[in-house]
């Protein structure tokens, strides 16, 4: 991995600053823009200079990187908080899920078996002559094609006006009365 200091060192003060600027901006650009006092467009030029580019690529590998390590220091500590918790808890139910999430923190679910839900689901790979011909094509292009569904405004009825909802028909007949 690059070192990220040669690069900074490479850069010009301006440039310096202006890369100081992005970061108090959050790497925004348009608040980098404010923050640098200089537009968009000018602001688009100096993230695409290959220097910078550079760097920001370094800085992203470090962070990502120093991110990686908090998290597994912050997944040590839960399960060491969990294993010294577990073996305190009173209440069986209490116990069941400090174990179950301390397995959680430790790595992968372990497979289970899959129970048949269905008696098409209980017929043995080995058993091809019980199970039916499978076609690809006829499975996926269907020989009718599916009609579309009507649109929404004819398959649902139309709402009757009550006290709370406005009536059109009640409201023309109101401003005819008023003219």
């Amino acid at each position: 991995m690059e070192a990220l200091t040669p690069l900074l060192n490479a850069l010009t003060a301006e440039q310096r600053q202006c890369l100081r600027h992005l970061e108090d901006a959050g790497f925004n650009l348009r608040a980098f823009s404010i923050t640098a006092k200089i537009s968009l467009i000018e602001a688009a030029a100096f993230m695409s200079d290959p220097a910078i580019q550079s760097i920001l690529a370094v800085f992203d590998s470090v962070s990502t990187q120093a991110f990686e390590r908090a998290a597994s220091s912050a997944r040590t500590l839960v399960m060491e908080t969990l294993r010294a918790a577990l073996p305190n808890a009173t209440d069986p139910i209490e116990g069941r899920r400090l174990a179950t999430l301390l397995l959680r923190c430790v790595g992968p679910r372990p497979k289970t078996s899959k129970r048949p839900t269905s008696a098409a689901d209980a017929i043995p790979e080995d058993d091809s002559a019980a199970q039916p011909n499978f076609d690809p094509a006829a499975a996926h292009h269907p020989a009718t094609p599916t009609p579309l569904a009507p649109s929404h405004s004819t398959t649902m009825p139309t709402p009757q006006p009550t006290p709370f909802t406005p009536n059109p028909a009640a409201s023309a007949s109101r401003s005819q009365k008023q003219r």
